[in-house]
């Protein structure tokens, strides 16, 4: 959190401050537009100042940037059902095998996406592929409990997660942190009043949600959506769907996302991972039908974890400057789109059925706008048969 009351967009909801707050003065629950954010206590806080000085909002990044890679994961299935290249099933599996722990978002049973800690590789499923919502972040004394018991820990998040993971635990040597490469996240309120008609439309309960199925419409193509229901599962293209349209175009962010203090050449965590996307202009000979990821090292912990893991992975070396290329989000800041502020007006002054059906009409246009780019750089048949009509006519 930020010290300051005035600042309070600038807060990321990384829970940093309510740990560290010795006399419990700090609770988080959620603003009006859904997010975590931090509520003070002035009754019991002493002004202190601790918290201000924990907030990884307050603080530069820890290390530069080591080592760049393009990597997949070489057992097929781990690609084929992660969201880009299947990196975190490897790494999962390492610390599992080492007798570890793994804490990453999964969807609970009432899809409220929450940080667990699992010990076995058969709990990972849920916590493997994209997540485009705020998580409820884990309790950091289950985390505490865990590195107490001199096992390692690999802890998965956003970089503003990561950040206040490190600025907390960092002395602990046997803590491993990976972030994920981001846009920005989208409200938990947003998310839950999408899911709700959602179930009204399919007519049953959702009960668990994949934002990047690659079975349908492939990786580079655009992702395909799919709603787990009791006994049937739907799938939308991606860019039909008004949930991620929503995010793809940023508008249902949080504040602090459109100020991100993370898109830098150093970083919080050990290992930073993210969609490799254009891999095959650097080189051509990589097929990423299937998905590839971008891998920053970034610490000696990330190396050696790097090290680890290499022989199951598939790795190309690649500079600074073409990872840049291949993933922006390692840089580049989420520009505020103007509609934001009418975005949240109406999420909380409409019906959830009526502001579904407004962004409905955005989807229909954009989604057909991205169609017909897919079948122009994907389809090159279709492109020439459509002027070979217009020269006949």
């Amino acid at each position: 959190m930020i010290y300051r009351i005035d600042t309070i967009n600038e807060c990321t909801g990384c829970r940093a401050c309510a740990f560290i707050c010795e006399q419990k003065a700090i609770e988080f629950a959620q603003n009006q537009e859904g997010f975590y954010i931090p509520i003070i206590d002035s009754n019991k806080c002493i002004n202190c100042g601790l918290c201000y000085k924990k907030c990884p909002q307050n603080n530069e990044r820890l290390y530069k940037i080591k080592g760049c890679y393009f990597a997949w994961n070489k057992n097929f299935e781990e690609r084929k059902t992660s969201s880009s290249g299947g990196i975190f099933p490897v790494l999962a599996k390492y610390i599992l095998n080492e007798h570890g722990y793994i804490c990453a978002a999964g969807f609970d049973n009432n899809l409220v996406l929450r940080h667990i800690i699992v010990s076995n590789y058969q709990e990972i499923d849920p916590l493997k592929g994209s997540k485009y919502v705020q998580s409820l972040f884990i309790d950091y004394n289950e985390i505490k409990e865990k590195l107490e018991t001199g096992k390692d820990v690999l802890v998965i998040g956003t970089p503003c997660e990561i950040g206040g993971i490190k600025n907390v635990f960092s002395a602990y040597e046997n803590l491993f942190t990976v972030e994920i490469l981001c846009h920005g996240v989208t409200s938990p309120l947003f998310f839950h009043k999408y899911i709700e008609v959602m179930e009204k439309k399919f007519n049953g309960k959702i009960y668990n949600i994949n934002f990047r199925n690659k079975k349908k419409y492939g990786w580079s193509c655009g992702a395909g959506i799919t709603y787990q229901l009791s006994e049937t599962t739907k799938m939308k293209e991606g860019v039909c769907d008004e949930y991620y349209t929503s995010f793809l175009q940023g508008v249902s962010f949080q504040e602090s996302c459109y100020k991100c203090n993370y898109k830098k050449s150093k970083r919080d965590a050990d290992i930073t991972i993210g969609d490799g996307w254009k891999v095959e202009k650097i080189y051509p000979m990589i097929n990423s039908k299937w998905g590839s990821s971008i891998i920053l090292i970034n610490s000696i912990k990330g190396f050696e974890l790097f090290n680890k893991i290499s022989n199951n992975i598939v790795y190309y070396p690649v500079s600074f400057e073409n990872a840049i290329k291949c993933n922006l989000s390692i840089l580049n800041v989420s520009k505020r789109p103007e509609q934001r502020n009418e975005f949240y007006y109406n999420i909380n002054n409409i019906s959830s059925r009526k502001f579904i059906s407004n962004l409905k009409k955005k989807t229909v246009i954009s989604g057909f706008i991205a169609k017909i780019k897919r079948k122009i750089f994907f389809n090159f048949p279709f492109v020439i048969k459509y002027f070979l009509r217009i020269i006949m006519k």
